[in-house]
């Protein structure tokens, strides 16, 4: 009798011992993802910041090509323009990392929580967008009447307020990144604390 009570409690402890060491395992995966991820989401957002700086260095526009016939007017609009599109393919292999993080994410924690990686891309997209609006409309000169003047400058204002770094009232972006971080850290933080936590449970007592 007391045999097989030792086999019951050995084979007992046994899978005891694997399922605390594969709870352990899988816990420090997916703490090494989700800071890694973090990581990358803290360097995209300091590329946005560096994509959007209205400071702007003759270096960057070297390799745009002047197009047959364009005007002055309309190739300065390009180069303005231009600039961040340089910036942000220069960072492409550091954007590249985050685009590559959310299928192994969306695996790891669910589709539903990798909305963080969507919404950046969006961002980028709005970016974009707006540089190819403003490459035209910096150029058109000289308009026909007032109204349509007005009508211009007020999407020119938009669209600007996108595309570079602007005060903190007319910054349509800084906002909308500050946010896709703080849901990104909300989820990263809390799987990086919680295996903290069952690292130190499970360590007491194995020490005890």
């Amino acid at each position: 009798m007391f045999a097989l009570l030792s086999a019951i409690f050995g084979a007992w402890y046994a899978i005891y011992n694997f399922d605390s060491w594969r709870r352990e395992h899988q816990g420090k995966r997916q703490a090494e993802l989700a800071e890694e991820t973090l990581a990358l989401f803290y360097e995209a957002s300091d590329i946005v910041n560096i994509v959007r700086s209205p400071m702007s260095w003759g270096y960057e526009t070297d390799d745009l090509k002047r197009l047959d016939d364009e005007t002055d007017e309309k190739y300065r609009a390009r180069k303005s323009a231009y600039v961040v599109f340089k910036r942000l393919s220069d960072h492409h292999v550091q954007l590249n990392k985050l685009y590559a993080m959310r299928y192994r994410f969306m695996a790891a924690f669910g589709a539903e929580k990798a909305k963080p990686f969507t919404d950046f891309h969006d961002v980028l997209s709005e970016i974009r967008r707006a540089g190819h609006m403003l490459s035209h409309l910096w150029a058109r000169r000289p308009y026909q009447n007032e109204a349509q003047a007005e009508r211009d400058a007020e999407l020119v204002k938009t669209y600007e307020n996108v595309f570079w770094e602007m005060l903190p009232e007319d910054d349509k972006i800084k906002p909308k990144v500050a946010a896709i971080v703080k849901e990104i850290e909300t989820t990263c933080r809390g799987v990086i604390e919680a295996r903290s936590t069952l690292y130190g449970v499970i360590n007491k007592k194995f020490t005890r």
